[in-house]
């Protein structure tokens, strides 16, 4: 193409930019061997993968209720998933009314919300004291990237006796 454009470029003022070209070619390919810009390109590449991810490419689907076990469980499924899953984790009482309400809501929304993770810890594995066992139950708190964004706690004198699962999604979407 360049061959059929005019220039008013003289063939000395050609061999110039040529070689400054190649010069600044040479320093791209000598940026391209610092190890700090190495890492900075590594770094932006897993973000970028993140972010394809985070798009709906490779979303984890869990479409149901986890229930934890120890709080080593409970550390890994917060800090170990990806940092665009939102997690909802509920901390009850087993013999709490409304735990069991919220834990059968919660099952309920898990398969609506396949991509929130949605997890349930007992207080008292939590290691949670006992007053909070009793009086803070039912629990909820939320989770992403590591982070905790928000925690909802005697959720149940926020609804009525028996709530349904329309109820807790309206509060989490407020």
């Amino acid at each position: 193409m360049s061959k059929l454009s005019l220039s008013c470029r003289s063939h000395l003022d050609e061999e110039l930019a040529k070689k400054e070209n190649q010069t600044t070619d040479e320093d791209d390919f000598d940026d391209m061997n610092d190890p700090f810009l190495k890492e900075y390109m590594i770094k932006r590449m897993q973000e970028m993968m993140e972010q394809i991810d985070s798009d709906g490419k490779e979303r984890p689907v869990f479409g149901k209720l986890l229930l934890l076990g120890s709080g080593a469980e409970f550390l890994e499924a917060i800090d170990k998933e990806k940092k665009f899953v939102t997690i909802i984790c509920h901390i009850y009482t087993h013999n709490i009314q409304e735990c069991v309400d919220m834990n059968g809501c919660l099952d309920c929304l898990a398969k609506q919300y396949s991509n929130v993770k949605f997890c349930a810890i007992e207080a008292s594995i939590a290691g949670m004291s006992k007053h909070f066992s009793k009086s803070g139950v039912p629990a909820l708190l939320v989770y992403k990237a590591g982070q905790l964004l928000a925690n909802f706690v005697r959720l149940g004198d926020e609804f009525s006796d028996r709530f349904f699962a329309a109820d807790i999604e309206k509060f989490l979407v407020e």
